[in-house]
């Protein structure tokens, strides 16, 4: 697998433009300055996440053009005059950063970046980044530049978004109650009250909140993982995009199959010992976890999915209880804002204080019967 490089490539084509290539090396200190050649370009395209071109645009344009695939993927490229007096962003402006990096060459060398995106022009939000800086998953790309055309037009958009979700919206977001209502919703359940087939042209964003619990047998390939997850987020109407990380006893941690899985998706995975298990699942007595004689005579844990997706969400609940599927079981839980979490340790530590812990003593007793 190659490894992509996020330092600048710059390519230049004559001796003033080899020059200024020098100079941004203060700026970029990694960054590689190469004489023109298509060649080379071609060769390094999926290796480097940014380019910057020190000579005409049309060079620029003519060479990129075939290796031009998906905004999604393409990497940042500014174009630079010799000089150093205009740093054009050309390609990836937003989610490869070529707007940022434009701005970053201007300001070094005293010159002027042009920045054509919209968004930008009109000084308003550009949706794929903030989507991107609330970790939020795009599902409907296709419907990016209609949203976006909206946003401009309109100078503002209806926006719904889950309760409890902890995001900020810009200035000119409206919030709205229902779904029905919004050009953009913020959801990570994939049945609507109004159905999907009436909300054709809203933009679904997807919240990375949600903690996939996962045991599995010895051998378990990635591809029956990854179907067994899908289907039951599927039957409990529950977006994949929304999947945040994964969770499971330390001994399943090193399954080759989930290994896999996860690196695929660029998953965390969580472990836990089986002490930890069980002590979740003695604490909460007010959750009916599902035992595991299997897993208890493997691993000594009384079960993995459900207590694992607990422990991994930080919550006290769960919004899919153990499905077993094949060689896999799979549990799901919501991940546990971060603020709320902070007042709730808060909380707790004020209660540690000040609580007479006599009286608690009948009541633990109670819990463990």
């Amino acid at each position: 697998m190659d490894t992509e490089v996020k330092t600048p490539v710059v390519f230049y084509v004559t001796k003033n433009g080899l020059n200024l290539g020098k100079q941004l090396k203060v700026i970029y200190p990694g960054a590689q300055v190469l004489k023109f050649k298509t060649e080379d370009v071609v060769r390094i395209w999926h290796k480097n996440k940014i380019f910057i071109f020190i000579m005409a645009s049309g060079i620029a344009v003519r060479t990129i053009a075939p290796l031009i695939k998906d905004k999604r993927t393409d990497p940042a490229v500014v174009v630079l005059d010799e000089k150093g007096r205009y740093a054009v962003s050309l390609l990836s402006g937003h989610l490869g950063g070529a707007n940022k990096i434009a701005n970053e060459v201007a300001g070094f060398l005293g010159g002027k970046a042009v920045i054509t995106t919209a968004s930008d022009i009109n000084n308003l939000t550009a949706m794929d980044l903030w989507a991107g800086e609330n970790n939020l998953a795009i599902e409907n790309w296709n419907l990016l530049p209609n949203v976006s055309t909206r946003l401009i037009d309109k100078g503002r958009l209806n926006v719904y978004v889950e309760q409890d979700s902890g995001i900020k919206l810009p200035a000119e977001f409206s919030a709205v109650k229902a779904p029905k209502d919004a050009d953009v919703i913020v959801t990570s359940i994939k049945a609507l009250p109004a159905g999907r087939q009436a909300m054709p042209l809203k933009l679904f964003l997807r919240p990375k909140n949600l903690v996939i619990g996962i045991g599995c047998n010895s051998g378990t390939s990635a591809e029956e993982i990854e179907s067994a997850v899908k289907k039951t987020l599927k039957k409990n109407k529950l977006s994949f995009l929304s999947t945040h990380s994964i969770a499971t006893i330390d001994k399943k941690g090193r399954e080759p199959g989930l290994i896999t899985f996860a690196r695929k998706h660029n998953y965390k995975i969580n472990t836990f010992t089986p002490a930890e298990i069980n002590s979740v699942i003695s604490n909460l007595c007010s959750l009916a976890f599902n035992f595991s004689a299997a897993a208890y005579k493997a691993t000594g844990a009384k079960g993995v999915a459900e207590p694992a997706a607990i422990l991994a969400a930080g919550t006290d609940n769960l919004l899919v209880p153990k499905q077993k599927i094949g060689n896999v079981t799979v549990a799901v839980a919501e991940l546990k804002k971060v603020k709320s979490l902070e007042l709730r340790v808060k909380s707790l530590c004020f209660l540690l204080l000040t609580f007479n812990f006599e009286l608690l003593t009948p009541a633990l007793a109670g819990c463990g019967s």
